[in-house]
């Protein structure tokens, strides 16, 4: 099932968390993955993981966005209670063009994050158990897709140490990040089908 490799090759090292914001405020989740050397971002309730390699269907390498829903409770950050995630790629592959191993796909994509690419969601208990934060929920994901791109292309990291884009802190006139929508996928209202991606 794939769950072996997802698990023994995380995309990036595990760091030590961040002093400088409370545990259990999006900021601090942004900022452990940030200093993971990922390009993240928190835009209408979604962490918003940039140049994340997989294998597309004609056997090259591309990248595209994982969206991860920030799981908070009475505005706090809590351990992700779910294990779907949304991409805005094409339907990734392995590095022989077989399907993706260890994860299943949902082919129609819908608008998620307002100004975003389409994205479909991608499902599976990958570890056999809950995923004890949201940086080992990433790692996860992102090792599960890049890996097959590594075999190909040994240069093909999601860890770009790029600037995070910044984040969404409009939060109308709640104290705390919706997240209720990003849990399904209502970020933005317009269910959309798949277009195809334009190369990388």
């Amino acid at each position: 099932m794939g769950s072996s490799r997802a698990a023994g090759r995380p995309e990036c090292s595990a760091g030590r968390p961040s002093a400088s914001a409370s545990v259990t405020s999006p900021d601090h989740e942004v900022r452990r993955l940030t200093e993971e050397g990922y390009s993240v971002a928190l835009l209408d309730g979604m962490l918003v993981i940039s140049h994340v390699p997989y294998v597309r269907a004609a056997g090259s390498v591309g990248r595209a966005d994982l969206l991860v829903p920030l799981a908070m409770q009475g505005g706090r950050v809590v351990a992700p209670r779910e294990h779907q995630a949304w991409w805005t790629g094409t339907a990734p592959k392995e590095a022989d063009g077989g399907p993706l191993k260890g994860v299943s796909i949902q082919h129609v994509a819908r608008a998620c994050v307002a100004g975003m690419p389409p994205a479909m969601m991608l499902c599976g208990r990958i570890r056999g158990r809950e995923f004890r934060d949201h940086l080992e929920f990433v790692a996860t994901y992102v090792a599960l897709l890049g890996a097959p791109a590594a075999a190909l292309d040994p240069r093909a990291t999601a860890c770009t140490r790029r600037r995070p884009l910044p984040m969404a802190t409009d939060v109308g006139p709640f104290a705390y990040v919706d997240t209720a929508s990003s849990r399904a996928a209502l970020g933005a209202v317009t269910v959309i089908p798949p277009t195809p991606q334009l190369p990388v």
